[in-house]
């Protein structure tokens, strides 16, 4: 066991000369007469007091000391009481000294030009005090960046008893009835909805199911804004988002900390996937008053949609809606956040040494929940990069930077998220030899399998009938090893959900002119036909086989081709790097 880094004894956080509430800090009376004190800090922090601490953070003034507050709160509070307190409040950076609060705004007023008389008038004022809300255009950790558009709580506020009625047992009866009831039209429909899981729609069909979508994802976001403000909350921020590099939308519900009830928190981050499910089974039971069509089965593709995206929200790993009624049925603040330091100490405890503090010893799953919270992101960042990637590098030299900068900022992530590791183990007394020597083990063994391990190299393209010839279509920026002769081939059908191998072909290595550098949407894209906007070029396919139980090929559509196996590390470049730098240097 290393030895200690330092012997110095422990010194008791300062009490503040005249202690008051931060500069973002206020303090909400309870929404009801069985609710607690909620102090917040900033937009997002929120602590639950007792009514005694909210008493005190009342009384702080800026003008008394603790022997004035004493005096002004009574038994049974006392000068060590009160002291014990606010080293509590001061370390959770709720509470801090006027003075101190007094310079930040002098420092503050001065760079705007405000006068000293504004200033002291400003001091005088510490209560009541709202929280600055995040900017319109804010960054949110680890990876989310989010826009405001609206307050819903201005509007929604008005209709609360509504809302309340929109809450009762028969609503949510029937909102149950409708929800199994189009589960059970989709199963009558088995044939319509499995053309659409499996087979391309047209661009009028996308359109409809993406364009429901977007609007089921806005009802989604103010189903958590209304359940609650009818439970007594304010939802202060509705807009959209980039989350994990994917566009969302969102509703801030962090005022729900203020409820006391958990299953009122749970309920409020259920609504949204309870909200669309509900408009999914709608969507599946119109269908059956369709008739058989595109526009039926864009109607069942949106119905379909709505179920499977509901079903994904309730993943708990990330902060989708799963993970907040989660963390607000065990009633633990930042649950994500403490379980991933309960596993990142996990890792730093086997692989270095020392001694560590867990952030949730009563929870012994903490630890692989945070391991599947910290992965789970890297596989979402992994799959929006690549969709990303492929539309940047479409744009020509421009784009494909902005695609390298993307990648870039991942790897920048990935090596902090690796140094705060390193820190933390050496902080809780790991020896520097021991990381040292495992890191290096580590770097050792990454390398090795980057460059030995070989995985199937495939690469996306498409395909096209024309004049009675089967072409392969290559995008601009694809692999230049795709166009040698002698490479499989598979053939796509890809509907919304899934797809299948329709026939498979040979790459020949004989490029086609057809008078064109354009190539049907549905080449690059799930999407049946389509106008030509794929810049491309083409070579004949050899050996096309109709796989057993297909007819006929498409007009257009998807195509992988099987090249030589490589290694992990070459797969990385190919993929996420030499198609953006292919594209800048043309």
């Amino acid at each position: 066991m290393p030895a200690p880094k330092s012997t110095q004894v422990a010194v008791a956080d300062p009490v503040p000369r005249l202690p008051v509430l931060a500069a973002e800090a206020c303090l909400h009376p309870p929404v009801d007469v069985t609710d607690v004190w909620v102090a917040q800090i900033g937009p997002h922090r929120y602590i639950r007091v007792g009514a005694d601490a909210a008493a005190l953070l009342s009384a702080l003034d800026g003008e008394r000391d603790v022997d004035g507050l004493v005096v002004v709160l009574g038994a049974p509070w006392t000068a060590a009481l009160v002291e014990r307190t606010l080293r509590a409040f001061v370390r959770t950076g709720l509470v801090v000294d006027a003075a101190d609060l007094a310079a930040a705004e002098a420092a503050a007023a001065g760079a705007d030009g405000t006068d000293g008389a504004g200033r002291e008038r400003r001091r005088r004022r510490w209560l009541p005090r709202r929280p600055r809300l995040p900017r319109r255009v804010s960054y949110q950790p680890p990876l989310s960046i989010q826009l405001t558009l609206v307050d819903p709580s201005r509007v929604l506020g008005r209709f609360r008893p509504a809302l309340r009625r929109l809450m009762s047992p028969v609503a949510r009866g029937i909102y149950l009835a409708i929800t199994v009831a189009g589960l059970g039209a989709l199963a009558w429909q088995g044939g319509s909805l499995t053309r659409v899981v499996s087979h391309p729609l047209g661009l009028g069909e996308y359109g409809i199911v993406l364009g429901g979508l977007l609007v089921v994802t806005g009802i989604h976001e103010l189903g958590h804004a209304a359940v609650l403000t009818a439970l007594g909350g304010r939802p202060r921020r509705l807009g959209v988002m980039l989350f994990y590099l994917t566009p969302a939308f969102f509703c801030d519900i962090s005022d729900g900390w203020r409820l006391r009830h958990n299953r009122y928190r749970v309920a409020t981050a259920l609504a949204g996937v309870a909200v669309q499910w509900v408009c999914a089974g709608v969507a599946a039971l119109v269908s059956l008053a369709l008739p058989a069509g595109d526009i039926h089965d864009a109607v069942v593709g949106l119905a379909l949609a709505c179920y499977v995206y509901g079903v994904f929200n309730l993943t708990p790993f990330v902060k989708f809606d799963g993970y907040i009624a989660l963390m607000s049925h065990l009633d633990i603040p930042h649950l994500r956040k403490k379980s991933m330091a309960d596993a990142r100490r996990a890792a730093a405890r086997f692989l270095f040494g020392g001694r560590y503090r867990r952030e949730l010893p009563r929870l012994w799953w903490s630890s692989l929940f945070g391991f599947c919270c910290i992965l789970f992101p890297v596989y979402l960042v992994g799959l929006a990069a690549q969709s990303w990637l492929g539309a940047l590098v479409t744009l020509g030299p421009v784009g494909a930077a902005g695609g390298l900068a993307l990648i870039t900022a991942v790897i920048v992530l990935g090596l902090r998220a690796g140094w705060k590791l390193l820190v933390e183990a050496r902080e809780n007394g790991a020896g520097i030899a021991r990381i040292s020597v495992v890191s290096v083990l580590i770097v050792t063994l990454c390398a090795a399998a980057a460059l030995l391990v070989e995985v199937p190299r495939t690469v996306r393209a498409g395909y096209l009938v024309a004049d009675g010839r089967v072409l392969l279509v290559l995008p601009d920026g694809t692999d230049p090893a795709a166009t040698d002769a002698g490479h499989r081939v598979d053939l796509l059908r890809t509907g919304l959900l899934a797809g299948s191998v329709i026939a498979g072909a040979t790459t020949s290595g004989v490029a086609v002119d057809t008078g064109s550098r354009f190539a049907p949407m549905g080449t690059a894209i799930p999407v049946r036909g389509g106008p030509e906007t794929i810049s491309a070029t083409f070579q004949q396919l050899d050996g096309v086989r109709l796989e057993q139980g297909t007819d006929r090929l498409q007009d257009s559509g998807l195509a992988d081709i099987h090249l030589d196996r490589v290694s992990v590390g070459g797969w990385l470049i190919d993929t996420y790097v030499a198609p953006a730098v292919r594209s800048i240097i043309g």
